[in-house]
C-alpha cells in the first residue's frame, strides 16, 4: 500500500518539512515497515495519511523513524506510532 507522508527533522525550521511517498511493506498496531526514495533520519518525525476502513478518507498517524538502511536503490525504514496515535493503526487497511 502507498501512503503519503510528511516529514519533519528534530531542530529543524518549521519550513524544514517535506512530503514523500511510503510503500508499506510491514504494518501493525505499533508501527510500520516500508520503502522510500529518500534517505530519513532516526528519530525524524512524520504524520502518515494512511487510508481508514470503509473509505472514509485518510487517517493522520503520527509516527517516528527509528531505523533507516539503504536497500537497492531506495532505504527501508522502520517507523513506531506515537502513543495516542497506536490504536488508530488497528483500522487501517
Amino acid at each position: 500500500m502507498k501512503v503519503a507522508a510528511v516529514r519533519h527533522s528534530p531542530g529543524a525550521p518549521p519550513d524544514g518539512r517535506s512530503a514523500f511517498r511510503l510503500d508499506v511493506v510491514d504494518l501493525s498496531d505499533g508501527g510500520l515497515g516500508g520503502l522510500v526514495a529518500q534517505e530519513l533520519a532516526c528519530q525524524d518525525e512524520l504524520v502518515l495519511f494512511m487510508p481508514s476502513s470503509g473509505g472514509r478518507g485518510d487517517r493522520q498517524i503520527r509516527g517516528s523513524v527509528v531505523r533507516c538502511t539503504p536497500e537497492g536503490r531506495q532505504y527501508r525504514i522502520g517507523v513506531v506510532f506515537s502513543d495516542a496515535f497506536a490504536a488508530a493503526g488497528r483500522h487501517v487497511h
